[in-house]
């Protein structure tokens, strides 16, 4: 009886965002069931989410990126079921209908980095012309003239770094510990650890003198029981003046928004938990449940006519 009632039990939705830089607004990638992605915006002065689009297809969310002032998403999509198979795509949030366009076939690579809220660096192939750095788009697709396009691996900010990675860096994370060279063998949960984990900190307070620290810590990869999505990552987070830490424990993503709160997701809900800047922080304290966004069912959702056109 155990074991029927553990099958028929559904996995927990998935849950990833992305904050932009210069503005209290989130993009949050609801996933579940299978490969079906829902979009969604996250105010995160209010905490208020509005729902988007779905969309039946793998989004790499650790590709993708939002603009600065919030106004515009980039995804990179895999659908190998219909041509270009994949592909990366810019849209206003929370909804996948394209404005542009970039086919790219495979996965190696593929996203991008917003460094502006008009200049993005793409993570296709380069194509040099006349001095012009050109990417092809899918017919019937263009970009204005102010926005402009340049390749990621030329022209990242942050070096040695992929794109998720850039995007913490831009967002006040630093590296603490490299990811080490190798995975050790796979446990009984067929989870592989990595030699060494790969932290990345971020300070909830003055970054140059803070109190109070957040940290990423991925350990592995793997099918196990904790995560869903081949990557076991941890949070904590440290008191540098007590020398005391929380552990969050298995979560799916972790950030903080500019008021230092702390927000994560783990079993498909988010919470927040009051940073420094409110008031002092208190490590055992309670978190806010924000949002559980478990119980939600695929639907066709037509975008609005300001979904259609570039802010």
């Amino acid at each position: 009886m155990p074991d029927e009632k553990r099958k028929s039990r559904k996995p927990p939705a998935r849950v990833e965002a992305i904050l932009a830089r210069n503005a209290a607004t989130a993009v949050i990638f609801r996933r579940g069931p299978s490969r079906k992605v829902r979009m969604l915006k996250w105010n995160l002065r209010t905490d208020k989410i509005e729902g988007g689009q779905w969309i039946d297809a793998r989004v790499h969310v650790e590709r993708s990126d939002i603009s600065p002032n919030g106004e515009l998403v980039a995804c990179f999509v895999a659908s190998y079921r219909r041509a270009p198979q994949t592909w990366t795509t810019i849209s206003r949030p929370p909804y996948f209908t394209a404005l542009t366009v970039w086919p790219k076939g495979d996965t190696y690579g593929g996203g991008g980095l917003f460094v502006s809220d008009s200049h993005f660096l793409l993570g296709h192939d380069e194509r040099i012309q006349y001095g012009v750095d050109e990417f092809k788009l899918l017919p019937d697709f263009t970009l204005p003239k102010r926005f402009r396009v340049q390749d990621f691996m030329r022209h990242c900010p942050a070096p040695q770094c992929d794109v998720e990675q850039a995007r913490m860096v831009l967002s006040g994370w630093r590296f603490t510990q490299r990811r080490g060279p190798g995975r050790s063998q796979a446990n009984a949960d067929m989870e592989y650890l990595l030699e060494a984990p790969e932290i990345m900190t971020r300070p909830l307070d003055d970054p140059k003198h803070p109190r109070f620290d957040l940290h990423r810590i991925v350990e592995g990869y793997g099918s196990g029981r904790r995560q869903t999505n081949f990557r076991i990552m941890r949070a904590e987070i440290a008191d540098l003046e007590t020398k005391e830490c929380r552990d969050l424990g298995y979560i799916d993503w972790v950030d903080a928004d500019h008021n230092g709160d702390v927000l994560w997701s783990a079993r498909g809900q988010l919470f927040r938990l009051a940073g420094p800047n409110k008031r002092t922080m208190t490590l055992d304290a309670a978190p806010k449940l924000v949002a559980d966004l478990n119980d939600m069912t695929f639907e066709a959702v037509e975008p609005p006519r300001r979904a259609l056109k570039w802010p």
